[in-house]
């Protein structure tokens, strides 16, 4: 374009610094003949303002709302409220580029959880986590929507032609048709669809969540940042606190960094993999920042195989993983084959790495200086979980203050404990298979058929089962909906079990 004008006494230089400057704010539409926007200082391209439509304290004061019980704790559970949003995301991708079937190879879904140490006594404590997955991304519409609290995934995709394709595949039918094709597990890969977990499960984390995405065939990335902060402080000031900004960016390194904070320019890793994001056509990333305090102990680092050992059990069925566990059962007994139970979609993975930040600031500074290690949630990858391995190696490293490293050290045996791929473990080859329609839930969509499988473990824990079968004394559920276990859910419904 033509050069700008010279101000009056103004030296070149100073003309030149004025021509570097990243525009920081639009107060007016873009004019691409604009001098100033040329491709190194798109940094902001366009801002839109979008409204919660909700009190801010109904997103953000998480810490009460979640259950603590069995062993269990929302720190290592809430990360599914990402994941289901990233399986839906998928789902409708794989729709989009006509590659569902055969089935398509799926990249996989990245969750990132950054360790830092703490300052007093030197424990690793998590300061970011990230959630990262390859699907359609979101339009300046989508991402809006999602700012919402209660605004259903369904809703803000509706137009969407990946989203339409995959309702169409598993609209409802008459009972015949439905019966012939619905899922193992009804997983039919459309989670995520009520609009309230991620926003929910990220303010438990932390205060700041940020979501990036970019649609496909978009050059431009979209950036939302929720910061319970700067809520609570307009609505002090009694300023409009429902407003929150989409900045739209360019894809430059310093596009990227213009909207960092401090904690994430001091995290080289995740400064690796915002870049690694926006080489790829579509995605959509999220970030949790300034963690709370009772979440950071719920994701210890010693905590991160029980965390995944959790994660492989809620996404069993999405992954796999039941199928081949039911497949070993009748392998290892000589026992007739059972149905395929594989996810009707192909096999997704979730890959789970955990970064350890140096204790030198220096190297900190260096990504390759962060110790890292990645665990798979699919059986059947070089990285995956491996239970038993993971609690001898445990049980090796603890001091001899065994009441102390109790807790921390043996997590991932009592979660394995637990564990319904455990269960299928132990059980007899003989699988009773059931279905029936309950009229306490909704019978449209399917929604109001329970099925599942009944298991016969003879031998638990040292005392023989069969005296308790008729009584059902020890008799345990385990609930899915749509192929994710509900790690909290209770069932009344099975007249088999009346106390599940």
């Amino acid at each position: 374009g033509p050069a700008l004008p010279k101000a009056p006494h103004a030296s070149n230089h100073a003309v030149s610094l004025r021509c570097r400057e990243p525009i920081r704010s639009m107060a007016s539409p873009w004019n691409r003949e604009d001098p100033l926007h040329v491709e190194e200082t798109r940094v902001i391209i366009r801002e839109i303002n979008v409204r919660t439509r909700t009190h801010f304290k109904v997103m953000t004061e998480m810490q009460g709302r979640f259950v603590y019980e069995d062993g269990k704790t929302p720190g290592r559970l809430l990360l599914c409220e990402f994941l289901d949003n990233s399986i839906y995301a998928l789902q409708r991708s794989a729709f989009l580029a006509n590659t569902i079937k055969p089935f398509p190879t799926y990249e996989p879904i990245e969750v990132h959880i950054f360790y830092s140490f703490h300052t007093n006594d030197g424990e690793r404590v998590p300061e970011l986590i990230a959630v990262l997955d390859r699907g359609p991304g979101m339009d300046e519409k989508a991402l809006g929507g999602w700012a919402e609290l209660a605004r259903p995934a369904s809703e803000r995709n509706k137009d969407e032609a990946g989203c339409k394709l995959l309702d169409e595949d598993n609209a409802p039918g008459t009972e015949t048709e439905l019966l012939k094709r619905v899922p193992t597990f009804q997983a039919d890969g459309r989670l995520g669809i009520f609009g309230k977990g991620s926003k929910s499960a990220g303010f438990y984390y932390g205060t700041q969540v940020r979501a990036i995405t970019r649609p496909k065939g978009s050059d431009k990335t979209s950036e939302l940042h929720l910061d319970r902060d700067v809520m609570h402080k307009r609505n002090a000031e009694n300023a409009d606190w429902q407003v929150s900004t989409i900045h739209e960016r360019g894809q430059s390194e310093v596009a990227r960094h213009k909207l960092r904070s401090s904690d994430e320019l001091d995290c080289p890793p995740l400064l690796d993999l915002y870049a690694r994001a926006d080489s790829k056509p579509s995605y959509s990333l999220f970030v949790i920042s300034k963690l709370h305090e009772q979440p950071s102990k719920e994701l210890s680092l010693d905590d991160i195989p029980t965390t995944v050992c959790e994660l492989r059990d809620t996404y069993s069925v999405y992954c796999d993983t039941m199928a081949d566990a039911f497949k070993q059962l009748a392998e290892r007994r000589e026992a007739p084959s059972p149905p395929s139970l594989r996810f009707k979609y192909g096999p997704l993975d979730v890959k789970v790495t955990h970064w350890n930040r140096p204790r030198s600031a220096s190297r900190a500074k260096d990504s390759a200086a962060w110790e890292a290690r990645t665990f798979s949630l699919r059986p059947d990858r070089e990285d995956s979980l491996n239970v038993e391995e993971e609690i001898q190696q445990e049980i090796d490293e603890l001091d001899e203050d065994v009441a102390e490293a109790l807790d921390s050290q043996l997590g991932l045996a009592a979660a394995y404990a637990r564990s319904p791929l455990h269960a299928i473990e132990l059980a007899a080859p003989e699988v009773f298979c059931f279905r029936f329609q309950s009229p306490k839930l909704r019978e449209d969509d399917g929604m109001g058929r329970v099925e599942g499988r009944v298991l016969y473990l003879p031998f638990v824990d040292g005392e023989e089962q069969h005296t308790k079968v008729q009584m059902h004394l020890t008799s345990r559920a385990f609930c899915f909906w749509k192929g994710r276990q509900m790690q909290y859910a209770v069932s009344p419904l099975l007249p088999f079990i009346h106390n599940a």
